[in-house]
């Protein structure tokens, strides 16, 4: 039920949150640092090949010692397979963790900024920082290869699926896990070498804003493109399930590319919308979704994901993130400008507090801002976004059974609808009163949808809300987008 991608798989399913931080932590670190001397180099390499090879040999102790665990039958069957998704997440932490701490400890970024030659190939010197980080993980999964290969001899062949050989396992581990992360990442940096090398200037001043917002526009929009790359999907077959669901997708006047079915090993059963343009937009469904619910429920499901295409929820996604970084690009000579007019604001920061942070550190607590508020903002409108979503479906499942049924009551597409929440709901084990980050808890949709079905001026009265509140997105966001691109034009315009 998430739209633009599937964040409710379970851990094992999902990019691991210790190797997204631990990533982006060293890249960001890798920015502030400054290039070391050459003298200090060749202590720093051996001192980071040897703590990589604690790492390695403490990770294996540690699966080494699971693993004889395992064949001794100290797991139950049923646990069994519980446990080792748990391990295999402790595992991550503990590598993802140390090689941080090796990163930062021994001036790793530092000793990369040195290298003059790895500034000279497009992301050479990004894919070096984070080596230290990628090294345990890869490191970790072909260690765990074991583990998993043990399970179906040990436990039964349902315990959990395994791929044919060692490589195989790692390359799909990183595939599952960390390509979501690493291909916009990559892309992004790769923007960013390129436009250094090609046009060094275009980085400087106002069109640097511009050109960070263009990149980040482009990932949005071939974001599906990432996801069928990065994750294991297949069309959904031809049959009664694929002409019963594109049927629905007719009826509702949306367009979607295709249907795919998204290989989760036995994950969350989960549904999701990705794509803004019409030739990039896919619907994904989760193997476990298809197997666990029923026809009418995967309908009801699919209904709500069309919602999201019908209100254009994907185009104000771009928006809530464009917003305020727009609107401060855009205010942010004329903010400095009268910020200078206080004493506080000429008060000159010290040397080290101008070497971490740079030239102006009012653009350092800009970016806080602005993550807090596009955060803020993301988690409030998705959620109303959310029930505007419900409210289609179930208007849309009220249309459905009456082309089969005029006799049916009004309330049928509520019921339906209801009831593949619930269903949902409990298939991935989810406290009803429990809120999601996006979502708001199952007991208020439920309500708010029961309160729209008996009150009708009560849904006219949020929907007008909820498109006033995408129109000020949309706004703030086209203004920004004018402002910038006018600054542009006048500084091109001065330039002698």
């Amino acid at each position: 039920m998430v739209p633009t991608l599937l964040a409710k798989a379970n851990p094992p399913n999902s990019m691991p949150l210790s190797s997204a931080v631990a990533i982006v932590l060293a890249l960001a670190w890798a920015d502030l640092a400054v290039p070391i001397s050459h003298a200090t180099a060749g202590c720093a390499i051996l001192a980071m090949l040897a703590g990589q090879a604690i790492l390695m040999l403490a990770q294996w102790c540690f699966t080494r010692r699971f693993l004889v665990q395992l064949r001794a039958g100290g797991y139950q069957t049923r646990h069994a397979s519980v446990v080792v998704k748990r391990m295999q997440q402790r595992l991550q932490w503990f590598g993802t963790l140390g090689a941080l701490a090796l990163l930062i400890g021994l001036d790793w970024c530092h000793l990369v900024r040195a290298w003059a030659w790895a500034h000279a190939v497009p992301l050479a010197d990004d894919l070096l920082v984070v080596l230290p980080v990628l090294v345990p993980l890869l490191i970790g999964w072909s260690f765990f290869y074991d583990i998993q290969d043990s399970l179906p001899a040990v436990h039964g062949p349902e315990a959990m699926p395994v791929t044919s050989n060692r490589f195989h396992y790692v390359i799909s581990e990183l595939r599952r896990q960390l390509a979501l992360l690493l291909i916009p990442l990559g892309l992004m940096l790769a923007m960013q070498d390129g436009a250094r090398l090609a046009l060094p200037g275009l980085l400087d001043g106002a069109q640097a804003g511009a050109f960070w917002l263009a990149a980040g526009a482009l990932l949005f929009l071939i974001f599906p493109l990432t996801l069928r790359a990065a994750l294991s999907t297949e069309r959904l077959p031809t049959g009664p399930l694929r002409d019963r669901l594109e049927r629905l997708t007719s009826l509702a006047g949306a367009h979607v590319t295709d249907i795919r079915v998204l290989n989760t090993r036995d994950g969350a059963a989960n549904a999701a919308v990705a794509g803004p343009l019409r030739a990039l937009r896919y619907v994904f469904l989760t193997d476990s979704l298809l197997a666990r619910l029923s026809d009418d429920e995967i309908e009801a499901v699919f209904a709500h994901e069309l919602g999201h295409v019908r209100h254009r929820h994907l185009a104000l996604r771009l928006a809530v993130g464009f917003a305020p970084c727009a609107t401060w690009l855009a205010a942010r000579d004329w903010l400095l400008a009268q910020a200078a007019a206080f004493p506080v604001a000429r008060i000159e920061p010290g040397e080290a507090v101008r070497a971490a942070l740079g030239a102006n550190p009012l653009d350092w607590c800009a970016l806080g801002l602005i993550a807090l508020a596009t955060a803020c903002g993301f988690i409030w409108c998705s959620r109303r976004w959310e029930h505007e979503a419900d409210l289609f479906a179930c208007r849309l499942l009220d249309r459905r059974l009456r082309t089969l049924d005029r006799d049916a009551a009004a309330t049928d597409g509520y019921a339906r609808f209801a009831a593949a929440l619930e269903r949902l709901a409990a298939v991935n084990g989810q406290a009803s009163a429990r809120n999601g980050w996006q979502h708001a808890s199952l007991e208020r949709r439920v309500e708010f949808l029961r309160c729209a079905t008996i009150c009708p001026g009560f849904a006219a009265r949020f929907r007008r809300r909820t498109l006033l509140v995408g129109s000020l997105l949309v706004g703030l966001a086209a203004g920004g987008l004018l402002a910038i691109g006018w600054s542009i034009v006048r500084q091109y315009a001065t330039t002698p």
